[in-house]
């Protein structure tokens, strides 16, 4: 049975150590039982991924992970984590091609949400983002991303970083269905825009072997014909010729009887 929507238990902190002793973080979601979904360009050159959630609440949990596939260009990554069962896989979602803004709604744990303890009792930490926003679905086309327009950080101190770091990797939902993860921050379209990987983009840059192994992970086919149900609404003319089809079906009795002609 399949899971609708945003749920905070299924959120979690990603904290790399790369080869080079150099310390990551990103953000993953459990899509299914064992199984964490992030951004590639966090886990790459990973000596250890840790993967946390509920970070300093009651059911806090950390576990170590494995990398089970990752893909450079698609830019991103499913991390095994044996120790986490889900109430069902995730919905997954496409996008229609057309003249329409989608709602969207991401968590993660970004770096402007870093906070100190005041009285230098515990270390620094990050704190969840929970961001509400808007996609006007035709942009972005060529880098196949959602161009996700959300409340901006108050303050960007640092230019040579972005304050949206350890975003990467953050679930994005439209209702129900899971469509795309956090990858980008462009720092020309300003601080409210986040670029999002769409999930029915990724089989344009998988070979057949490649999106054979991810299908067989998330059991969910992601090409052309697939699984993944269109997440906008109809148009008006459909929507109304539906509407007049159910009222037909709904006051026409379901057999004729004695009618001529």
């Amino acid at each position: 049975m399949s899971t609708p929507g945003l749920d905070v238990r299924r959120i979690a902190e990603i904290i790399v150590t790369t080869v080079h002793g150099e310390r990551r973080r990103g953000t993953g979601c459990l899509v299914r039982d064992g199984l964490v979904l992030t951004a590639d360009h966090v886990v790459r050159g990973a000596r250890t991924v840790d993967v946390r959630f509920d970070a300093d609440r009651p059911g806090e949990r950390t576990h170590r992970a494995a990398v089970a596939w990752s893909h450079a260009d698609t830019d991103a990554a499913l991390l095994t984590v044996a120790e986490e069962k889900a109430d069902g896989p995730l919905l997954l979602g496409g996008i229609g091609e057309r003249d329409a803004v989608l709602r969207c709604t991401t968590l993660g744990f970004p770096r402007h949400k870093l906070r100190t303890d005041p009285t230098g009792a515990a270390l620094a930490y990050r704190d969840s983002c929970h961001a509400q926003g808007s996609a006007a679905v035709l942009g972005n086309r060529r880098e196949g991303t959602l161009d996700l327009r959300v409340p901006p950080p108050d303050r960007d101190p640092d230019p040579d970083r972005s304050p949206w770091e350890g975003m990467s990797g953050a679930p994005v939902f439209s209702g129900e269905r899971l469509v795309g993860i956090v990858a980008r921050h462009h720092r020309a379209d300003g601080l409210g825009s986040l670029a999002v990987l769409r999930i029915d983009r990724w089989h344009e840059r998988l070979g057949a072997a490649e999106q054979a192994a991810l299908e067989a992970l998330i059991d969910v086919r992601v090409g052309p014909g697939g699984d993944l149900r269109d997440v906008l609404p109809l148009d008006g003319g459909t929507l109304a010729q539906s509407a007049h089809v159910r009222q037909v079906r709904d006051i026409a009795p379901p057999r004729l009887v004695a009618r001529e002609g």
